[in-house]
């Protein structure tokens, strides 16, 4: 299958990997963040997500090579609840990678890490390089029955999913 992709846990050779995208204006205009972080501050930053039992990052891979990265961050086990975010390299980007790896982390939260919430990040939903976050959601939505959006879109949150109970 062409889209065939997996994710693989973030290690610190990835952080090469990380300062390529994260010094990309064009990515990271989606998450309203400065294109400028030194591989020292990204090094510093994974030290301690790696300690941290708050937070789960991922490298999104087609055959070999690193495509994008994801992640579910501020995991609160007793409510059960996380955020999700994701960054894709721009040569990859458009291509259905991005929808595959959000189905990936939607079943890890909901299914390994048994919690009930998944928070989308907030962004300016009426701009456009955000657009397709919205339709993303449609899409898991439609293809993935266990998700039920809770909050629709207002003006800067993109919503919430969570399991449906059937």
């Amino acid at each position: 299958m062409e889209n065939e992709i997996r994710i693989r846990p973030l290690e610190k050779d990835d952080i090469p990997f990380m300062h390529k995208l994260y010094n990309q204006k064009s990515i990271m205009d989606y998450w309203f963040l400065e294109a400028y972080y030194p591989q020292d501050r990204i090094t510093s930053g994974y030290e301690q997500m790696k300690e941290s039992d708050r937070h789960r990052r991922f490298v999104i891979c087609k055959d070999e090579e690193n495509i994008g990265l994801t992640g579910l961050y501020d995991i609160e086990p007793i409510h059960r609840n996380t955020k999700f975010g994701i960054m894709m390299d721009p040569a990859y980007q458009g291509k259905g990678y991005a929808t595959k790896a959000t189905e990936m982390m939607a079943d890890y939260a909901f299914r390994i890490l048994n919690l009930h919430k998944v928070k989308l990040p907030s962004v300016g939903v009426f701009s456009i390089p955000h657009r397709w976050l919205v339709e993303l959601i449609r899409f898991l939505l439609a293809v993935y029955p266990p998700l039920s959006l809770v909050r629709l879109p207002s003006k800067l949150e993109l919503g919430v999913l969570r399991p449906v109970n059937t």
